[in-house]
């Protein structure tokens, strides 16, 4: 059971990546397919911790559009990191 917990997990992950970003169709080489992966990775963690219950699709509409938003994000993730250390 704690090995299927995991798989839907990272199937779950890979999905986001997939069909947010589409991960799978990127042409991105070497180097560059590392940091764009790692940073759709921390878009995604941002994402899923606000607390809308909206589809992520949409937060990264909402953040592209209005700049509250987005400024909202990023203090929540600022808050969250600096209570975490």
């Amino acid at each position: 059971m704690h090995k299927r917990n995991h798989w839907q997990v990272e199937n779950g992950l890979h999905w986001t990546l997939d069909v947010e970003f589409k991960e799978d169709d990127s042409k991105k080489k070497m180097n560059s397919a590392v940091n764009y992966s790692v940073i759709t990775k921390m878009v995604t963690a941002v994402l899923k911790r606000n607390e809308k219950k909206i589809p992520i699709g949409r937060k990264r509409l909402m953040a592209r559009w209005d700049e509250d938003f987005m400024e909202k994000l990023i203090l929540e993730t600022i808050n969250y990191l600096t209570i975490e250390n």
